[in-house]
């Protein structure tokens, strides 16, 4: 599957304008520590590579109403979908 226009070159390699990666119920504190221990190496990859930070849920921070609020932007009574 070609992406982006025929005129762009290509790296050999897939390319990827963003990736969003969602840990439930992950905290920044934990994943450092793991980091530090090198016991998560491939996500410690895709913090120095990346951009990482803290997540504000919705209130009540519920899972099967954040996950869905999070890529329509609604609240989580109505999250639009």
């Amino acid at each position: 599957m070609k992406r982006g226009s025929e005129s762009e070159p290509t790296t050999g390699r897939n390319q990827m304008d963003a990736l969003l990666v969602g840990i439930d119920a992950g905290c920044l504190s934990v994943f450092d520590r793991l980091s530090e221990e090198n016991v998560i190496p491939n996500l410690r990859s895709l913090f120095e590579t990346g951009v990482a930070g803290p997540l504000e849920s919705q209130i009540p921070p519920w899972t099967p109403s954040a996950w869905p609020s999070l890529f329509t932007s609604g609240l989580g009574e109505c999250p639009g979908a």
